[in-house]
């Protein structure tokens, strides 16, 4: 259940990236699809070969299933690439806006405030782990799952 709250919490997150993340979720789940697709396919043209009708066009299904995995992947990582970017920008400027929004310019100079402003921004500007590539790591999960329930 604990696993679930953070995949919860990181796809809150997503809303910032717009329709890209939408974009990424339908090709992610489509890439997840296209194995079975290519099961199905190459299991057509094996009843057919047993048969003793030959392969014919039976095959297309588990061809056309591979090539579109082929052409389609490289796109999954440049989506991730603009999701983590455009999330990278944004979760910053949230946290920099919450953190000074109606806050007293005496609290804001305090030695102790600044160094706790600096280690969250720190936090999330130069640290390998961020935001974005959470939000980017959790769509990319989708065509396992989407494996899965195939």
């Amino acid at each position: 259940m604990s696993s679930f709250r953070s995949w919860w919490s990181i796809a809150r997150l997503m809303p910032p990236a717009g329709p890209v993340a939408v974009a990424a979720l339908v090709l992610n789940l489509l890439i997840g699809r296209l194995p079975l697709g290519f099961v199905v396919g190459t299991s057509v043209a094996i009843a057919r070969v047993a048969a003793g009708g030959g392969v014919g066009p039976g095959i297309l299904p588990a061809v056309v299933a591979v090539l579109l995995q082929a052409v389609l992947s490289p796109f999954q990582a440049a989506f991730a690439e603009l999701i983590a970017r455009r999330l990278d920008g944004v979760c910053p400027r949230r946290l920099m806006r919450a953190t000074v929004a109606g806050a007293p310019i005496g609290v804001l100079e305090r030695a102790d405030v600044l160094d706790r402003m600096g280690d969250a921004r720190r936090g999330l500007v130069e640290h390998g782990v961020t935001p974005g590539p959470a939000v980017a790591g959790l769509i990319a999960l989708v065509p396992r799952f989407a494996q899965l329930a195939g």
